[in-house]
């Protein structure tokens, strides 16, 4: 089953679809996208967990006696040695495991003077952990001097919770929350948590989970973030190479919406200017390249059943390939329409041409055959002589129908053969020597080079015996050659002129047809002309009977030269 074919006009509009398509398919580049809102979540709560754990430590070294505290309340923190191995202790059972221990460790960067965090949450590569079950906990009472500290850092956490709207929470060694943004969760406890665990280990890890929350769903244009998941990062306290406790931030990212929402108008505006984009490229592809091949087809349909369409108006393509195959097609079909045209006239004419002398031919041989011992010798040699005639005619027309058709393969032979014009004449000169044919060559003022050169002598001979045979016993012929120049380059015409019969006005215009002829004599086959004619296309010029009267008949060969340089 042969398949459909598609028109030019339906694969741009496929195309301009797939086109339309494309931010469908930009669903992966959409994701790198939220794992982007999701570095920069982590990233924000990396600087903050830094920050709040540098402002534990600089309240925990606040010198007792500076302060208003009771002296019974001393400002301090319990510190333990760092296990480095707890981490992997409590997580050795969790399906977790190789997620955390991949992505729990923050990249860091040292030099002599940075010592950079950065962030590691991939959603491409990594899934959330699952949510924090909710449950109610009773307050785990902290030590008086953990709770001075506490009561000192309370109120810069609140306000860095609300100037950031990050949730902070501040343990000790044992995992009581300590200080926090929601003060109702102080005395919560983190033991057992991925968070603390690492911290007691003296890591900084961030990892996403699924965010656990009754709330409705937030307006894209809210503050309130409404990501399905929450970021958390942990960083230890560390004194003195002890670890003193935690400090866990975290929040909730932007969702796709809600980072998109405040572009909203530039993305509407955008995808409007790509329809328009993609409308503008259909219509320019259909009027320069769709329409421009519908014309083609349609021309090429035509040309293929023999009809006319040379004539019609060819219209101004403005793609210049399409400009220029389309007059290459109508110059093929021209051919084509001329090719067409000989082959018709071949079929009607050598039919005729060849049927007349091979009638001849037989009734002589019949009448040999037959009547031969009756026939006298005259007789017989009359036959004889008539069947020598037409088959010489045969053997005539047969090499000039070869000829014609190799006229191009001869032509690309005698590509390279430059000869000047005077050598040329000097030639043909010389083929008419010594014949009863009155020839005279003007001489030549500027000689010129000419491509062809052979078969540029058996046009201009053809011409010139076409002449001798039709002009009458009196003809004579002249040739003058000049030069001039056109836009396409230097010309030289080649004026051949005759003063015997004119030809009739009636049949000027068929004189170059094949096997046209008026010759009363069986030697006029009507190929001469033709093949001249042709001869000269096929070099680059143009033959052409100028006039004939009483006075003259004169033919004009016009063909690219090239002038000699001295």
């Amino acid at each position: 089953m042969i398949p459909k074919k598609l028109h030019i006009r339906s694969a741009l509009i496929a195309l301009g679809m797939l086109f339309l398509g494309i931010p469908a398919t930009l669903a992966y580049l959409l994701n790198i996208y939220q794992s982007e809102l999701v570095k920069q979540t982590e990233s924000e709560l990396i600087a903050q967990s830094v920050m709040i754990t540098e402002i534990v430590l600089q309240a925990a070294q606040i010198d007792v006696k500076d302060t208003h505290q009771n002296l019974n309340d001393p400002i301090k923190l319990d510190c333990i040695t760092i296990d480095k191995d707890h981490f992997k202790r409590m997580t050795k059972n969790s399906s977790n495991v190789a997620l955390l221990s991949q992505n729990s460790a923050p990249t860091t960067f040292q030099t002599p003077e940075a010592r950079a965090i950065l962030p590691n949450i991939d959603l491409l590569r990594m899934d959330p952990l699952p949510a924090l079950p909710s449950q109610t906990f009773r307050p785990i009472a902290i030590q008086h001097h953990e709770l001075a500290l506490a009561q000192r850092i309370q109120p810069t956490i609140e306000n860095i919770s609300l100037a950031l709207l990050s949730g902070v929470r501040v343990t000790n060694s044992q995992g009581i929350v300590m200080a926090t943004s929601n003060p109702s969760a102080i005395g919560g406890f983190l033991g057992g948590r991925e968070e603390f665990d690492a911290a007691k280990s003296g890591l900084s890890i961030s990892l996403l989970r699924v965010r656990n929350s009754d709330s409705p769903r937030p307006e894209s244009s809210s503050l309130s973030r409404a990501s399905d998941t929450r970021v958390f990062v942990s960083k230890p306290i560390i004194k003195d190479g002890k670890f003193c406790g935690a400090t866990v931030v975290s929040r909730t990212p932007k969702s796709m919406d809600q980072a998109l929402y405040p572009k909203r108008f530039e993305l509407f505006a955008t995808l409007a200017v790509l329809i328009l984009i993609l409308s503008g490229i259909i219509w320019i592809a259909n009027r320069t390249i769709s329409r421009p091949i519908q014309y083609l087809s349609k021309y090429a349909i035509a040309a293929s059943v023999y009809k006319d369409n040379t004539s019609e108006l060819s219209p101004d393509f403005a793609i210049l390939e399409l400009d220029q195959l389309t007059k290459s097609i109508r110059k093929m079909a021209s051919s084509l329409s001329d090719h067409t045209k000989i082959l018709l006239n071949f079929t009607r004419h050598v039919g005729h041409n060849l049927r007349t002398p091979l009638t001849s031919i037989s009734g002589a041989t019949e009448l040999l055959m037959t009547n031969g011992d009756t026939l006298t010798v005259d007789e017989r040699q009359k036959l004889l002589q008539v069947i020598a005639t037409d088959a010489k005619l045969l053997d005539s027309l047969l090499n000039d129908l070869q000829r014609y058709s190799q006229l191009e393969f001869l032509v690309k032979q005698s590509n390279q053969s430059q000869m000047k014009i005077s050598d040329v004449l000097l030639s043909l000169e010389r083929d008419f020597t010594g014949s009863k044919a009155q020839l005279s060559i003007a001489p030549i003022q500027e000689d010129q080079y000419v491509g062809y050169g052979p078969m540029i002598i058996a046009a201009i001979e053809q011409i010139v015996q076409n002449a001798f045979r039709h002009g009458g016993p009196q003809c004579k012929v002249a040739i003058e050659v000049s030069k001039y120049m056109t836009s396409e380059g230097q010309k030289a015409l080649i004026l051949i002129s005759n003063n015997g019969r004119p030809i009739p006005e009636n049949i000027q215009t068929r004189i170059f047809d094949p096997f046209f002829s008026t010759a009363e004599s069986k030697e006029g086959r009507g190929m001469g002309l033709s093949i001249a004619k042709k001869i000269v296309e096929l070099c680059g010029g143009v033959l052409e009977l100028k006039h004939s009267n009483e006075a003259s008949t004169d033919f004009s060969v016009s063909i690219p030269s090239i002038e000699i340089k001295s």
